[in-house]
């Protein structure tokens, strides 16, 4: 049994795992063996109840995004929401497919009704500093998501992500960061821009 297949039988176990799974996709992306990987998922899909079903359609709907082919995400999305309609994880889900399809309309807003469904406060972190790389990275607009980094500090000071966005230095060491992007007051260069006629409602953060 090789790494791949040892991998894939711990991910069938356990596919609430996260850290197995981002290996066991780094396999797949290293040998080709996604084939391999959505087949063994999609059977055991089939069987599969209650959140380890959900768990499974959201890995599934994230493979066949990560291969280009969201249309293929999307009946497992449509019944990850139908067994979780109030799950945060299922909407982050569906930002994600989004996001790489460049929806970025969409994707904020689903990644606002994550944060409003969701109970953590490690997740409303991650949500925050989500849609502040969205609106900062993705559609060149850093003065509209840098209110998402502060709300995330706000959250928790001591988040890295949400102080590296914002170039600061780790909470108490008094030593800037750098910024991932621009230099913080500065705006992403023009070429990085994607201006829209108005803000969308939930980018008023």
């Amino acid at each position: 049994m090789d790494k791949f297949e040892v991998l894939l039988r711990g991910f069938l176990q356990a596919p609430e795992d996260d850290a197995m799974g981002e290996v066991l996709e780094g396999v797949a992306q290293q040998t080709n063996r996604w084939g391999e990987l959505i087949q063994a998922a999609n059977e055991a899909v089939q069987e599969a109840e209650g959140a380890r079903k959900v768990t499974l359609c959201l890995a599934l709907a994230r493979w066949y995004s990560l291969l280009d082919h969201p249309e293929y995400s999307q009946p497992y999305l449509q019944l990850a929401l139908e067994r979780e309609p109030e799950a945060s994880r299922v909407r982050r889900a569906i930002a994600a497919v989004l996001r790489r399809t460049g929806d970025h309309q969409h994707t904020g807003e689903e990644l606002t009704r994550a944060l409003h469904l969701a109970r953590e406060d490690a997740e409303r972190v991650d949500i925050l500093c989500d849609l502040g790389d969205l609106l900062t990275h993705d559609m060149g607009q850093p003065e509209q998501g840098d209110p998402f980094y502060r709300r995330a500090l706000e959250v928790n000071p001591s988040s890295e992500r949400a102080r590296r966005a914002l170039g600061l230095g780790a909470k108490g060491s008094g030593v800037p960061a750098e910024s991932p992007s621009s230099p913080p007051g500065e705006p992403a260069p023009p070429e990085a821009r994607q201006p829209f006629d108005s803000v969308p409602p939930w980018a008023k953060g």
